[in-house]
C-alpha cells in the first residue's frame, strides 16, 4: 500500500514539475503592448508594490491603489507607510516593479 502512494506521488510530481517550470518562465518576463503607456502599466499593477521615478527626480514607493484618468493613488508609502499619494500621471517618467525572483 505505501509502495503504491509513493508511486502515484512520484508520477504526480513528474507530471506536475513541467507546467510548474512554465508558470515560473511567465512571471520572469514582462513585455509591454504597442497602446500602452503609465496608466495602462499602472493598472496592470493594482495592488502590488511599484516604485515611481517622477521627472523632478524623486522616487516615490508604495502599492497603486486605483488609477484615475490624470492621476494614481499610491498606498503605504515607504517609509511613510500610514501616507497614501496622489501622483499626476504627467509627472511620472518610470513605474518600476519587481519581475523576477533571483
Amino acid at each position: 500500500m505505501l509502495k503504491r502512494v509513493a508511486i502515484v506521488l512520484a508520477i504526480a510530481a513528474t507530471l506536475l514539475l513541467p507546467m510548474h517550470a512554465g508558470a515560473a518562465d511567465k512571471k520572469d518576463k514582462y513585455l509591454i503592448n504597442p497602446n500602452d503607456n503609465i496608466k495602462t502599466i499602472l493598472e496592470k499593477e493594482i495592488d502590488l508594490p511599484v516604485k515611481l521615478r517622477l521627472k523632478s527626480g524623486a522616487e516615490l514607493s508604495g502599492t497603486v491603489a486605483r488609477v484615475g484618468n490624470g492621476v494614481v493613488q499610491i498606498a503605504e508609502i515607504g517609509g511613510m507607510e500610514f501616507y497614501d499619494a496622489v501622483v499626476n500621471i504627467d509627472d511620472i517618467s518610470a513605474v518600476l516593479f519587481k519581475v523576477r525572483k533571483r
